[in-house]
């Protein structure tokens, strides 16, 4: 099952009437690590009025968010909506604040810091967290070339190759297009080509925006 996460790490900074607002987003895997990353962004900003965060691991299905501090509602919840409203997972984000001394009310606040979310998502990109497959295959000499293009054609990567009585290939490749790749081999060589599925990950993958 495929789901979007952030390309990430980024960073965006927004100012609304004299407040500083600054946004960092990462990919993350687990609870945990999201904390990590919260605390990270605590100690470059000690000075900072409000740290504010939401963050989702789909791995632990841990789910959260904070105002710390500001008014119920108005900060890590509108934080944690833009992601929702994007289908994410698997992500953090920070939002501090420099208080600039003026008061933005409860509206003011909510914009400026879903509107600081959506910019550093955007800053980050999109990419869909899809499976890949590890895969390895026995290559006669004669047929490297031929394979290497058909490698091409199917959305493989060669990870290594090792040089013996034939080329031991190790490559990862999208799992939909598997089966057209162990076609087009078993066409090549007659038969004599198939590869070997030795794993599948989970591999973001960017959404490229036109």
């Amino acid at each position: 099952m495929s789901y979007f996460v952030p390309c990430g790490p980024a960073e965006a900074e927004f100012i609304e009437r004299k407040s500083r607002f600054i946004g960092y987003v990462r990919h993350i895997g687990s609870g945990p690590e999201a904390l990590e990353a919260i605390q990270s962004v605590r100690a470059l900003h000690p000075a900072a009025n409000h740290h504010v965060y939401a963050y989702s691991a789909r791995a632990d299905n841990a789910i959260r968010c904070s105002d710390d501090g500001e008014p119920h509602g108005t900060a890590g919840m509108p934080v944690m909506e833009v992601f929702k409203r994007e289908d994410m997972d698997d992500y953090v984000c920070v939002v501090v604040r420099y208080f600039g001394g003026i008061l933005l009310g409860a509206g003011g606040l909510i914009r400026a810091y879903a509107g600081t979310a959506k910019l550093v998502l955007d800053a980050a990109g999109k990419a869909r967290l899809s499976p890949y497959r590890t895969g390895l295959l026995e290559c006669p000499y004669p047929l490297l070339a031929q394979t290497r293009l058909l490698f091409a054609a199917h959305g493989a990567e060669e990870d290594s190759a090792e040089y013996g009585a034939s080329v031991l290939m190790q490559f990862t490749q999208p799992e939909e297009q598997w089966d057209g790749l162990a076609a087009a081999l078993t066409e090549l060589s007659a038969g004599q080509m198939m590869p070997e599925c030795v794993d599948t990950v989970l591999k973001p993958r960017r959404i490229e925006v036109l």
